[in-house]
C-alpha cells in the first residue's frame, strides 16, 4: 500500500473517531453545565500533556519494529521503562491536584494517564509493523466503546471529572486486541522497548514539550482569562483542534516510510519525503478546519447551555492556529523517524516553549478575539523557532 493510500485510510478512520469524539463532546456540552464542562476540559488537558510523551516513546517504538532485527542488539532496561511511567503518572497527580484539589479528580486523572500510557506505546507497534488497516479499524472501536460507556456514567453523575473515566476504558482497547489476535508476534516484539533506554528518555521528554504545545492555549488561557470568558474559550478549543486529527495519520505512515528510506543513495529523495508528508497535512487540516468552522456554528445554534456570542471570525483563526502548532509538531516527528532524538537536541526542543513565556507576560487578555489573535502569533513563531534550530537535521539523512 503506497504512503497516500495509507494515510487517506487512516485519516477516514481518525475522522470517524473525531466525529465520535465531537458528538460526545456535544452531548457533554448538552448534560453538563459550563462550569462542568470546563472542569473535563482542564482534565482532559492534564490527561493529554500527561499522556504524550508515551507518544513519543510510541513513535521511538514504531521506528525499532520496522527496523527489525536490526535492533535487537541492546540491553535490556525494563525498570527505565516502568520507572517513566510512574514518574508521569505521579506528575499527572501531582498537577491535577494542584488545579482542582479534589482527591477522587486526581485519583481518576492519574489512573487514567498510567493506562494510557501502555496504550499508546502498543499503537507504536501496530504502525510499526504497518497494521494500518487494522489499527484505523481498532480506534474507531476504541472511540465507540468510550462515548457509549461515557455517556452512560454522565447520566448518572453529570460532573467534568467522571467524563474522563470513559477515556481510561477507550485506552485499555487496543493493547487487549493486540494480545488477543496477535499474541505471540506482539509478545515477541514488545522486548525492543526496553533497549535504548537514553533514546527512548528523550524521545519521552520531547513529546513533553509537544504536549504543551498542542495544549498550551487551554493552559494559558485559565491563567489569563475570567473565569467566564475561560468557559467559553475551551468550547472553541475543543472544536477546532480537530484540525490536529490529521497530524496522527500522516506521522503514523511518515516514520516507517522515512525508515524504509535510510538505505536510498540520494538524501533528496528523503526531503523530497518529507515535504509530500506536509503538503498532505496542510490539505487535509484546510478541509478538517472547514468541518469544524461548521460544525462549531451548528453547535452555537442547537446547544442550549452555551450563549451565541462565539464569532466565526475566533474560529478561523483556531483552526489555523493548531494547523501550525500541527506542522511544528510534524518537524520533531520527522527528528524521531531519523533516530535524531537524543539528550543533546532536547535544549533545542525545550526551546520551543520559550515564546509561551513571552506570551504569557504580555499581561491578561480580557477579550477572546484579542486572545486568539495573540495564539496565531504564538504559534506563528513556534514554527518559526522549529525551522531555524533543525534547518540542517530536518535535511540531513536518517
Amino acid at each position: 500500500m503506497n504512503s497516500l493510500k495509507s494515510i487517506s485510510g487512516l485519516t477516514a478512520a481518525t475522522l470517524v473517531v473525531a466525529i465520535i469524539s465531537m458528538l460526545y463532546q456535544f452531548i457533554l456540552s448538552g448534560i453538563l453545565l459550563p462550569s462542568e464542562f470546563a472542569i473535563f476540559s482542564l482534565s482532559l488537558s492534564v490527561v493529554l500533556i500527561s499522556g504524550y510523551p508515551a507518544i513519543g516513546m510510541s513513535n521511538e517504538f514504531t521506528r525499532r519494529v520496522k527496523l527489525g532485527e536490526e535492533y535487537r542488539s541492546g540491553r535490556f532496561n525494563k525498570s527505565g521503562f516502568l520507572g517513566i511511567i510512574l514518574v508521569i503518572s505521579f506528575f499527572s497527580a501531582a498537577l491535577s491536584f494542584f488545579l482542582f484539589s479534589s482527591w477522587i479528580t486526581t485519583a481518576i486523572v492519574a489512573s487514567v494517564v498510567c493506562i494510557g500510557l501502555f496504550s499508546n506505546t502498543t499503537n507504536g507497534w501496530w504502525i510499526g509493523k504497518m497494521k494500518f488497516a487494522e489499527f484505523g479499524i481498532f480506534s474507531v472501536f476504541s472511540s465507540l466503546l468510550k462515548l457509549f460507556i461515557g455517556v452512560g456514567i454522565i447520566l448518572i453523575y453529570p460532573h467534568g471529572e467522571y467524563a474522563i473515566i470513559s477515556y481510561g476504558i477507550g485506552f485499555m482497547a487496543l493493547p487487549m486486541i493486540a494480545l488477543l489476535w496477535n499474541r505471540n508476534e506482539f509478545l515477541n516484539d514488545l522486548s525492543i522497548i526496553f533497549q535504548d533506554f537514553e533514546r527512548l528518555l528523550s524521545s519521552a521528554f520531547a513529546y513533553i514539550v509537544l504536549g504543551f504545545l498542542m495544549n498550551q492555549d487551554i493552559l494559558i488561557s485559565s491563567m489569563l482569562l475570567p473565569q467566564i470568558l475561560f468557559e467559553k474559550y475551551v468550547y472553541i478549543s475543543l472544536l477546532t483542534k480537530s484540525v490536529l486529527i490529521v497530524h496522527g495519520p500522516i506521522v503514523a505512515v511518515m516514520i516507517p516510510r522515512l525508515v524504509e528510506s535510510w538505505n536510498l543513495d540520494e538524501g533528496l529523495e528523503q526531503i523530497s519525503i518529507q515535504g509530500t508528508f506536509r503538503k498532505y497535512y496542510v490539505i487535509l487540516a484546510i478541509l478538517t478546519g472547514a468541518i469544524c468552522l461548521f460544525g462549531g456554528v451548528m453547535l452555537q445554534e442547537i446547544n442550549t447551555n452555551w450563549e451565541k456570542q462565539i464569532s466565526q471570525f475566533n474560529f478561523q483563526l483556531m483552526v489555523v492556529y493548531f494547523m501550525m502548532v500541527g506542522l511544528t509538531l510534524i518537524d520533531i516527528n520527522i527528528l524521531i523517524s531519523k533516530g535524531m532524538v537524543t539528550k543533546e537536541i532536547i535544549p533545542k526542543i525545550i526551546c520551543l516553549l520559550i515564546p509561551i513565556f513571552i506570551f504569557i507576560l504580555l499581561g491578561e487578555r480580557n477579550d477572546i478575539s484579542e486572545f486568539v489573535r495573540f495564539l496565531l502569533f504564538l504559534s506563528f513563531g513556534q514554527l518559526i523557532v522549529s525551522r531555524f534550530l533543525f534547518r540542517t537535521d530536518l535535511s540531513r539523512r536518517g
